[in-house]
């Protein structure tokens, strides 16, 4: 006999898909909602953008700061990049000070133009009571085309490998990937 389904299990469904920090989505959020909707992405031949973010230089504030300072960071960011992303973009804290968003039927242009809007609210902002500019991110920017990418985590793929090879002195970056591979980096100035 099949157990009815209870608001306990949609609670428990909740708690399990958001970070309990920043009360973004999870990881595991991201995961689950990427198979079904890539594939119908696909089937629809509709454009999906992915911006892979991570806090500049977080390690170093954390140490220096503590975790307290490196939680309110963390907090601060999450808020000012949910006042930034559509409501149907899907802002997901993916681990650490990384974070992804999933911006749904936008391109590279629109892609880079989400990035670029993060970047100078960043920028002008004090995040944490830092002053503003102090706490910057750099992103990734990539974009599924239906003709080039075979699947969401190949999109995430690409982005996090990219992420992870930036240095510290490439900080506030916005990195576009095209759908060739190549890269290329702008400044926010």
């Amino acid at each position: 006999m099949r157990r009815a389904f209870t608001t306990n299990d949609v609670s428990r469904d909740r708690v399990m898909s958001k970070d309990p920090l920043t009360e973004l989505f999870n990881r595991r959020y991201l995961l689950e909602w990427l198979r079904p909707n890539f594939k119908l992405y696909m089937r629809q031949q509709r454009l999906m953008g992915c911006l892979m973010m991570k806090i500049d230089n977080f390690k170093s504030l954390h140490d220096s700061y503590g975790r307290d300072r490196g939680d309110f960071i963390l907090k601060d960011f999450a808020t000012l990049s949910q006042t930034t992303f559509r409501d149907s973009d899907i802002l997901v804290r993916y681990d650490g000070e990384e974070f992804v968003v999933i911006l749904p039927d936008s391109g590279m242009d629109g892609s880079l133009i989400a990035a670029n809007r993060l970047q100078k609210i960043m920028n002008y902002n004090a995040v944490a009571a830092f002053h503003p500019g102090e706490i910057t991110c750099s992103m990734v920017v990539s974009s599924w085309n239906p003709e080039k990418a075979t699947n969401g985590e190949e999109l995430l793929l690409e982005a996090t490998m990219r992420l992870a090879n930036t240095n510290a002195f490439e900080t506030n970056q916005i990195m576009p990937l095209t759908c060739e591979g190549t890269e290329s980096i702008m400044e926010l100035q």
